[in-house]
């Protein structure tokens, strides 16, 4: 807050308020904004009462002589979070500062995502993951345990079997958010992606997997990764990915990304083939009825994915870096 020369402010002010009215009003500005004394001790030593203090402090906004003036910092990125929000119809968009280094980038987006947990989780939430994605999983890591934050279950929104060595780190991340939060953990003990579509099939009419598509129907907020055309670095070590041309059959049908490995092209719409008849994930249709959807990724490699993700409507917040944030902004 700062304040402003009546003189150089409005040659006109004295026709709104007596010479030595504004003489009060701009003395109690000064002692209260510069000095930093509080109301009472202003009305102390000007002798008047603390109610009269009040409305002269707000007398000086109104008349121009007190300015609010926010400082932002470096690494906080209000107006190109602002603009993303309102482009998008974006309920949140959250920037953490770019890095060369992209394992900071992602360091810095998992505790991003685990501060947005940490204010948005309720009790009663039921939480979607997708389980192959490091930014998540850094996210479950700083997440800080605490006495009033909890939730009801925390459920695996992508099959989630594989090679054992990188299952552990998808199985870290439910084992560590069912502990930080109190939540019960649900797995979906399958792989991501099948040999075929009667394998998919055959595995969705067993009863343990029925109850955790069914369980998808009830999430109140999903948190997942943005994938561009390559797997992510935990799915693609999975060993329960492509088969030979899948990932030809879907750059040839355009798509850019994806999202808990339902792939979309440009505009963000839902790329439909025999690949996607194979996976094991929660269906688009029904991740659009989360109530929020919070997508956490960043960096030039995963670019046009974001950008499609966005534009698909996949996301309601979004959790990302700063170069990436700024080149979507000035794309608007």
């Amino acid at each position: 807050m700062s304040t402003t020369n009546q003189a150089a402010q409005s040659p006109s002010l004295a026709a709104v308020v007596s010479t030595d009215q504004l003489r009060l009003i701009t003395r109690t500005a000064r002692l209260y904004h510069e000095r930093g004394l509080k109301q009472q001790e202003i009305a102390a030593k000007l002798s008047v009462s603390q109610a009269r203090v009040s409305r002269m402090l707000k007398q000086a906004v109104e008349l121009g002589l007190v300015k609010t003036v926010v400082t932002v910092p470096a690494e906080v990125f209000p107006e190109v979070e602002e603009k993303l929000e309102q482009h998008y119809a974006l309920d949140q968009v959250v920037v953490v500062e770019s890095h060369a280094d992209y394992n900071i980038v992602l360091d810095r987006m998992g505790a991003a995502t685990a501060r947005f947990l940490e204010s948005a989780l309720a009790k009663d939430d039921v939480v979607g993951i997708s389980s192959w994605s490091e930014s998540i999983l850094l996210a479950a890591r700083a997440l800080r345990p605490s006495a009033s934050l909890d939730c009801r279950s925390i459920v695996q929104m992508v099959g989630g079997v594989g090679n054992t060595e990188v299952q552990m780190a998808a199985t870290e991340i439910m084992q560590l958010l069912a502990h930080r939060l109190r939540a019960e953990p649900v797995f979906m003990l399958t792989p991501a992606v099948l040999d075929s579509k009667h394998a998919r099939e055959a595995l969705s009419a067993d009863s343990m997997i029925r109850r955790v598509t069914k369980l998808w129907n009830q999430l109140s907020i999903a948190i997942f990764g943005v994938g561009g055309l390559a797997p992510s670095r935990l799915l693609a070590q999975s060993w329960n990915f492509y088969q030979p041309g899948d990932r030809d059959t879907l750059q040839k049908a355009g798509a850019v990304g994806d999202v808990c490995v339902r792939y979309f092209d440009a505009d963000g719409q839902p790329v439909r083939n025999g690949f996607d008849e194979r996976v094991m994930s929660i269906e688009r249709e029904q991740l659009l009825r989360v109530p929020r959807r919070v997508a956490v990724a960043g960096g030039p490699d995963k670019y046009e994915a974001i950008r499609a993700c966005l534009r698909g409507g996949w996301a309601t917040t979004l959790i990302t870096d700063s170069d990436t944030a700024t080149r979507l902004a000035d794309e608007i």
